[in-house]
């Protein structure tokens, strides 16, 4: 079976359709269904460093995903303020944040744990919590979960 005339928009498009959640009613419950629905904002840029937040209401329903900073191979920049910004803007309790690793090693730096202790207490100024920050390999297949890990 030749593919080859299915456009990367198109499988994008799909993909998004079948796998990403939903605003308003879709839950968050663990952090497989996090990854399964973050994974479409680091399919375009698989040699960069993104750093995407999905922002969520007190029930844990999804209010808005954006990606709020793109870096480097090895880095992307992420500034507090930014942050609390965009939570502030979608009115939003609770977030998880994500970001890559297009070398394919998902596990944490301590560069990764320092901004995250960083952004929890930035945000914890205004009441908003961290669930999660997720860390995608290269190949999207694997994850780091700083939570489950006891990282946050």
């Amino acid at each position: 079976m030749n593919l080859s005339h299915i456009s990367d928009e198109l499988l994008k498009n799909e993909y998004t359709s079948r796998f990403g959640l939903k605003t308003g009613d879709t839950l968050i419950q663990n952090s497989q269904a996090a990854v399964d629905h973050l994974r479409q904002y680091f399919i375009d840029e698989p040699d960069r460093e993104l750093f995407v937040v999905l922002f969520l209401n007190g029930r844990n329903q999804i209010i808005a995903t954006d990606t709020l900073a793109s870096g480097t191979i090895s880095t992307a920049s992420v500034f507090p303020r930014e942050i609390v910004k965009a939570v502030l803007k979608h009115k939003s309790t609770a977030v998880i944040l994500a970001h890559s690793h297009p070398s394919g090693n998902p596990e944490a730096s301590r560069d990764d744990i320092k901004i995250t202790r960083k952004l929890r207490d930035a945000l914890a100024t205004i009441d908003v919590r961290i669930h999660d920050h997720l860390i995608l390999s290269g190949n999207r297949n694997e994850f780091t979960s700083m939570a489950d890990k006891g990282l946050l």
